[in-house]
């Protein structure tokens, strides 16, 4: 009887296909994880007017960022990896250390109000989908106790991030091997020391084992780095050219591989002009080569770069390949096949005799499946990690969303933008298309990156050097100006940071003043509106 009487816009038909929640202040979110995303989206949601609990299971916040080798740092200028709306410390370096991030995150949940909400030493073991109450039932285990409790939310966001736990590759007879292996977040100045006089193997191409293998090349008798196939590295000067400003900018745009929903201009370029767009990424390589001296130091990759850039990026330590000249490091390309009592036994049948070998072979996602419910666990059927529309839902998931399961070149950005445009979803700002629709787009993706990115776990994360539309779409999801008032010129030639994009939150605050204002100002008129009633379970609009 309600729903009939109600008047719908004209052009558009209702959909009734599993009512979307909508959120309000003083319902109740929980958060999975305590890392960067997991902090982000918390302060979100807690200034959208939410009850947030964040579920950490360690004794600390951070999540990566709190363990590490001895000289973990972010990998670019710390102006492409702050919060948008909390910078770093102007007294801090190009490239913050583990101890100045972890100082920073702590100093961003203590201002923002967000550590009264996170929960140390909770694990969560199970989610349990309550449909006859659209919630969640979490059980979490203190894992100090053991002791298990549940916790209902109206809503769940999990943000235990893509590169959580490390991935630890399984080696045939590792008992036979006398020497330590660890993975590269446990290598820290108590091993570094035990590597004095010894000969170390670290095994993997990014740059925690460039890393790794730099600060063993001090101490170390000899050390041997690696790896499958050398990697394009993204340095941030070329001939005293800023790389990262020469491609992040809309002018460079149409020379990437198209994005999945590329401008007319774009695809002007690549239909008439492909010839100079395969030229430039060929001079490109040829300039990174000379440049870097790669191909003189045997790590010259064979992958095409603007492919290979797609597939996890690293950027560039400048004394690497000057240590390999001195012969300090030594490349080697082949992959492990076992252990031996003095070092490993490489698939072609060389041996390596080593005393200690480090994994730095990066880390993967903590979502196990395993005790989820039934529609969880059918996410992860892909080989290359899980498709989610806006990198954040699944049209299967009702009140469940992915925050920092999105890979680019400014993770807390891309953190940043996803929880605003999440926070826009549950309270009912953003009108979602229809579940078939978000399907549908899901396997546009999925046809768009398998059709040129190098398959990888995490595949369906990427977004990388396509972060500006990325970003783009979410804004204008949430109806701001993508430009951020920047004028042609800058738009073209200059490279967005995060700063440019720390008004957004407050930018949306007040657009709900002033609609919040205009609805009390037409109330009071005695007007009546011609929209559907905000139902506490409203129906969502499918997008013509």
């Amino acid at each position: 009887g309600r729903l009939a009487s109600v008047a719908w816009p004209p052009g558009l038909a209702m959909n009734l296909e599993s009512p979307r929640k909508i959120l309000v202040p003083g319902d109740t979110i929980g958060i999975i994880g305590a890392g960067i995303s997991g902090l982000i989206c918390a302060k979100t949601m807690l200034e959208a007017g939410f009850r947030v609990a964040i579920f950490e299971k360690r004794s600390f916040l951070g999540g990566v960022w709190h363990a590490g080798y001895s000289n973990l740092a972010v990998q670019t200028d710390r102006n492409l990896y702050e919060i948008p709306d909390w910078p770093f410390p102007p007294t801090y370096p190009r490239c913050p250390d583990l101890e100045q991030v972890r100082a920073y995150l702590a100093t961003y949940a203590r201002h923002f109000g967000i550590m009264p909400h996170i929960h140390y030493n909770s694990e969560m073991k199970k989610l349990t989908e309550l449909k006859h109450r659209q919630s969640w039932r979490v059980t979490i285990e203190d894992t100090v106790t053991h002791v298990t409790t549940h916790r209902e939310m109206d809503f769940v966001v999990i943000c235990s991030g893509l590169f959580s736990v490390p991935n630890i590759p399984v080696i045939e007879r590792r008992q036979l091997f006398k020497g330590p292996v660890l993975h590269s977040s446990e290598f820290n100045s108590r091993y570094l020391k035990s590597t004095a006089h010894q000969n170390v193997l670290v095994v993997g191409y990014g740059k925690s084992a460039i890393d790794c293998a730099m600060m063993c090349s001090k101490t170390a008798h000899e050390v041997t780095l690696l790896f499958r196939s050398a990697h394009w590295p993204i340095p941030e000067t070329l001939f005293k050219v800023p790389v990262p400003q020469l491609l992040l900018n809309k002018l460079a745009h149409p020379l990437l591989p198209l994005y999945q929903r590329p401008t007319f201009v774009e695809r002007m370029i690549h239909f008439f002009l492909w010839p100079l767009v395969w030229l430039f990424w060929r001079v490109f390589e040829v300039l990174l080569s000379f440049g870097l001296d790669l191909s003189r130091c045997n790590i010259l990759p064979t992958a095409r770069l603007e492919e290979d850039w797609f597939s996890g990026d690293f950027f560039w330590t400048p004394q690497f390949t000057e240590v390999i000249r001195q012969g300090h490091i030594i490349p080697v390309t082949g992959e492990l096949r076992e252990f031996c009592s003095d070092g490993v036994i490489l698939k072609t049948g060389e041996k390596l005799q080593v005393d200690l070998v480090v994994l730095a072979t990066g880390y993967k996602g903590s979502l196990s499946c395993t005790s989820y419910s039934k529609p969880f666990q059918e996410l992860e059927a892909e080989e290359d990690g899980i498709w989610l529309y806006r990198h954040c839902i699944h049209p299967k998931l009702d009140n469940l969303a992915f925050v920092g399961f999105c890979a680019s070149l400014c993770s807390p950005l891309t953190a940043f933008l996803v929880s605003q445009w999440l926070c826009g979803v549950v309270r009912g700002d953003i009108t979602l298309p229809t579940k078939q629709q978000q399907l549908d787009e899901i396997e546009n993706m999925k046809r768009w990156k398998r059709s040129f990115m190098p398959p990888k776990y995490f595949r369906a994360s990427v977004v990388n050097f396509h972060m500006g539309s990325f970003h783009d779409e979410l804004l204008r999801d949430l109806e701001l100006d993508p430009t951020r008032g920047l004028g042609l010129v800058k738009q073209l030639l200059c490279m967005y940071t995060p700063l440019d994009y720390s008004t957004v939150g407050v930018e949306i605050a007040e657009r709900r003043r002033m609609s919040a204002e205009s609805e009390e100002a037409s109330g009071a008129s005695g007007e009546e509106s011609c929209s559907p009633p905000v139902l506490r379970h409203r129906l969502s609009w499918p997008r013509q």
